[in-house]
């Protein structure tokens, strides 16, 4: 076992030239490209093989097919100088994809002839961690995929993110060092950039020789066709050396200018930024030594960095080696005790559950009771209710029931008068003198309608009135016109 290795990047769409080498430039299709070992992008491979997906993530053509898609449909708000805002495609130099690189020292033909069964697990559980670590770091709204090369010395695996949720796709946002560099430039911490030398004032281009008027005369037209050619060939000419005089001042100032920046970067010294970035990228490295390399028996260092003997690099080896089965034998200690750890918490939950389960019921029960005992009130009151107003109603119903008893009893008492006073003056019985009408038994029939206190009931009208009619029909016939009858009957039967 040896050292850790971890690198990370972002790549635009747009080819960019590579830090080392000059005829060699990256872009997000060619790392696509060769993450999928297509042929045209592995030649730095002997023997390709095709690539393996990591369970659990994405494909590497899934990935690119969704990279491509949000690319092309996704915008962004530009402000011009004048304030007003317009919306454009992104550029194509934005940086969109996120890689991540992740090698062991292991070598291929070590864990896959079948060598050391041993080794082999151990490097699947350093892919397990390394995985889970990335996990970890990425915010939400990352989509990923993971692919392992088995066709090089040692065994390594590929990360390739998109940040989905960021409405740029900036995979900046996702790179420990960039995204360190990005918040103090945008705080009160960032640099005062360098200011440049002035730009020398270039030399105007010479005016372009005016055209001849057209002549109606063939042969002077001809002459001043020759001479506007031989003015504009000699006008290229002198464009061509201003031309050459304003590239040459603008090389001189471009050299100044380069020389005066790495002076004033010398005697300023590292920038904000730059101090951020290295200082995010060490704390990165760090991090990543203790989720995944220390676990996994790798160094933070290799010798070369570290300034270590050959021997001191062996003995540090050993010395993680040795450590990473104790972190191991820790682990599966603590695994252990977490597992009953959680066992108990959860028999302790599901009691704790069972009580508060049954403290619901409780309340719930108690609830019940109150319910039920607000219901039974209610429909008592309604009871109530409903029996005040059926006694109501029935009183209403007995008042009606005895004023018809007693409109009946007025009618059958009236009808009872009339009949007695029609027989009367029928059979002679009855006979009306000094306006009055006497009979046998008309004074019980009258008192009662003629008496002071006697209700204006219909029937008792009624019959006031017949007597009064009969009295003066009667008169109309014997006396012609009479005194007036007076309507007396208070005496009883000697009327």
């Amino acid at each position: 076992m040896s050292y850790q290795f971890v690198h990370i990047e972002c790549y635009s769409a747009k080819p960019r030239q590579a830090t080392r080498g000059s005829d060699h430039f990256n872009s997000a299709e060619q790392v696509f490209a060769e993450a999928a070992r297509e042929a045209r992008y592995s030649e730095h491979v002997s023997s390709p093989r095709p690539a393996q997906q990591f369970p659990g993530t994405r494909s590497v053509e899934e990935l690119r097919a969704l990279w491509r898609t949000l690319t092309a449909n996704t915008v962004e708000t530009v402000q011009n100088p004048s304030g007003r805002s317009y919306q454009r495609r992104l550029r194509n130099d934005a940086h969109t994809l996120y890689t991540e690189i992740h090698s062991h020292p292991a070598r291929i033909e070590d864990i896959w002839g079948g060598k050391s069964p041993e080794l082999k697990r151990e490097v699947g559980a350093w892919m397990d961690r390394a995985v889970s670590h990335f996990e970890k770091r990425m915010p939400p709204g990352v989509e990923y995929a993971v692919v392992v090369h088995t066709d090089e010395a040692h065994v390594h695996f590929h990360i390739l993110a998109l940040n989905v949720g960021d409405p740029k796709l900036n995979a900046n946002k996702l790179h420990a060092g960039k995204a360190a560099a990005e918040r103090v430039r945008e705080s009160e911490e960032a640099t005062t950039p360098i200011p440049g030398l002035p730009r020398p004032e270039l030399e105007p281009r010479p005016r372009k020789p005016k055209k001849f008027k057209p002549s109606k005369n063939r042969k002077t037209q001809a002459r001043n066709e020759i001479a506007y050619r031989e003015k504009i060939a000699a006008w290229e000419a002198e464009c061509a050396a201003c031309e050459a005089r304003n590239d040459a001042l603008l090389a001189d100032w471009r050299e100044r200018n380069k020389a005066h920046q790495q002076e004033h970067r010398r005697t300023r010294g590292r920038t904000a930024e730059n101090k951020a970035y290295n200082a995010a990228l060490r704390a990165f490295q760090d991090d990543y030594h203790a989720q995944v390399g220390a676990p996994s028996g790798l160094l933070r260092d290799g010798p070369r960095k570290a300034r270590k003997t050959t021997r001191q690099h062996a003995a540090e080896k050993e010395t993680a080696k040795r450590l990473a089965k104790v972190m191991q034998s820790q682990k599966s200690d603590h695994e252990t005790n977490l597992k009953f750890a959680q066992q108990n918490a959860a028999a302790e939950a599901s009691n704790a559950e069972t009580r508060a389960s049954l403290e619901a019921r409780a309340l719930d029960l108690a609830a019940a009771e109150a319910n039920l005992a607000a219901e039974r009130k209610a429909l008592s009151d309604q009871k109530e209710a409903f029996i005040r107003q059926a006694k109501l109603h029935e009183a209403r119903v007995t008042a009606r029931e005895e004023a018809v008893k007693a409109k009946e009893q007025d009618l059958e008492n009236a009808f009872e008068g009339l009949n007695a006073i029609m027989t009367g003056l029928e059979d002679g019985s009855v006979t009306v003198t000094n306006n009055k009408i006497t009979g046998r038994g008309l004074g019980s029939q009258l008192r009662g309608a003629f008496a002071a206190d006697a209700p204006r009931a219909p029937g008792q009208s009624l019959l006031r009135r017949f007597v009064g009619f009969v009295i003066r029909s009667w008169n109309a016939i014997e006396t012609r016109g009479g005194p007036e009858i007076e309507h007396d009957y208070r005496d009883g039967p000697s009327m």
